[in-house]
C-alpha cells in the first residue's frame, strides 16, 4: 500500500505544482523523467518515486499493492487525475493493446482481423438466444472455432458485453 500522511501530501504538492504546465488537454511534468517518459523525482530523501504516484496518493488516497497509476490519454508524463486510473498490470497491458500501442494489436486493430466488435457482440446475443454455433459461423463465412471461442471468452474478451 503506497500511503502518504498528510505532511506528505503537502510536501510532495509543493514539489511538483511548481513543475506542471498544461499541454493540450493535459497537465504534464515538466521536470526529471525515466527513460519512459514518466515524471520521477525523490521523495521521502531516498526514493525515486513516480510523479502520478504521488498526485494519486495526495488527491484520491491510498494505491493498494499491485496497482499501477495508468493513463487514459497515454501520455507519460500527464499529471491530470481525470486521465488517471488505478488497474494492474494486466489492466495496463490490455489498455495498451486495445489501443494498439504495442506489437500486438487485438480486436479490429489487429491486421488480421475478420470481425468487428460489433459484430462480436452479435455473435453473443445470437448465442444467448439460442443459436447454434455452426450456423452463426456459416452465416458470416466463418469457421466453428471462432464462434466457440467468442463463447467461450478465449477471443474477444475486452469487448463488452451489450445489453438493450
Amino acid at each position: 500500500m503506497f500511503r502518504l500522511t498528510e505532511t506528505e501530501k503537502e510536501q510532495a504538492l509543493s514539489k511538483i505544482l511548481p513543475k506542471l504546465r498544461r499541454k493540450g488537454r493535459c497537465i504534464v511534468w515538466t521536470g526529471r523523467r525515466t527513460t519512459h517518459g514518466y515524471g520521477s523525482i525523490r521523495f521521502r530523501g531516498r526514493e525515486n518515486v513516480r510523479v502520478t504516484r504521488l498526485v494519486w496518493a495526495s488527491k484520491k488516497g491510498p494505491i493498494p499493492q499491485g496497482r499501477f497509476v495508468c493513463h487514459r490519454c497515454d501520455n507519460p508524463p500527464c499529471t491530470r487525475i481525470g486521465h488517471l486510473f488505478l488497474g494492474t498490470n494486466r489492466d495496463n497491458q490490455l489498455d495498451a493493446r486495445v489501443k494498439g500501442r504495442t506489437w500486438r494489436a487485438i480486436g479490429e486493430k489487429a491486421r488480421h482481423a475478420k470481425l468487428t466488435a460489433d459484430a462480436v457482440r452479435d455473435i453473443r446475443v445470437r448465442l444467448a438466444n439460442g443459436e447454434q454455433a455452426p450456423k452463426i459461423a456459416a452465416s458470416l463465412g466463418r469457421g466453428r472455432q471462432t464462434i466457440y471461442d467468442i463463447r467461450r471468452g478465449d477471443s474477444w474478451k475486452y469487448v463488452a458485453e451489450s445489453y438493450f
